[in-house]
């Protein structure tokens, strides 16, 4: 079993570092390879990057900086590929800005070890009042809690949160979306492949983690990718109708 942990970082100089040190020396048991993507940064993520990669022999690491900015999405798109190209058989998503927690990489890895899920979310909304305590902007939370709402009612699934950037994923799963590399670039990623995922039958598990929101700028900008992610379940709606849920399904008979 070949595990990546699959690193977006884009202007995390501060942070970057930081956030390295905490990904597990061993992942459900394994030796992860550790794929850091800078995204064409103007600060000096990349080299700092590279600096921790020598200090750590004991990883796989090898990181890229990107000669021009794909987005939040074709960064993951250029790592997923990256994994794949390197036989990973489980593809870690981490944030350089350190927003979530890569020392809980075991719990995310789990199910999809244990054969049990295909996908699995990271989910701030599971555990009661954990996100205001973590500091997520009330409106955040307001409008993660009703556009997830409305997205579990237009694709019949039943996830807590649609938000999260802390997932794992069975590599196999993510090559077997057809337009993999047609979805889009920006920060809508999350909530289209989500989408393609339960399109395809396949299983999202989810596992609580903790809220942090830290002096860091969020670079996400919330009315546009909300109505970007809106626009993408009513397309799902409109050609598939509510199927799918987070323990799998079966395609809608029109599909």
């Amino acid at each position: 079993m070949q595990i990546a942990v699959t690193v977006v970082a884009y202007e995390a100089a501060d942070t970057i570092e930081g956030v390295l040190d905490r990904i597990p020396t061993t992942i459900g048991g394994h030796v992860p390879s550790v794929l850091i993507s800078d995204d064409a940064s103007s600060d000096h993520t990349a080299e700092l990057a590279e600096k921790w990669a020598a200090r750590n022999p004991h990883f796989d690491v090898e990181v890229t900086h990107q000669p021009v900015n794909l987005g939040y999405g074709g960064n993951q798109k250029a790592l997923y590929q990256w994994a794949h190209d390197r036989g990973a058989d489980v593809a870690l998503l981490v944030h350089g800005d350190g927003q979530y927690p890569p020392e809980m990489a075991d719990q995310l890895v789990a199910p999809l070890l244990a054969e049990q899920a295909d996908a699995v979310h990271g989910s701030r909304m599971i555990l009661p009042g954990g996100a205001k305590r973590g500091r997520m902007p009330i409106d955040r939370r307001i409008g993660n809690r009703v556009l997830s709402r409305t997205f579990n009612v237009l694709s019949g699934s039943e996830l807590s949160e649609w938000f999260s950037g802390f997932r794992a994923y069975r590599v196999d799963r993510l090559m077997a979306i057809p337009d993999l590399h047609g979805l889009p670039d920006g920060f809508d990623f999350d909530t289209a492949i989500t989408l393609r995922l339960l399109e395809n039958g396949d299983r999202i598990a989810e596992v609580a983690i903790p809220t942090h929101y830290g002096d860091e700028i969020s670079r996400v900008p919330l009315l546009r990718t909300g109505l970007a992610g809106l626009a993408h379940a009513v397309e799902h709606w409109r050609r598939y109708g509510r199927h799918g849920s987070p323990t799998g399904g079966t395609p809608h008979p029109d599909r």
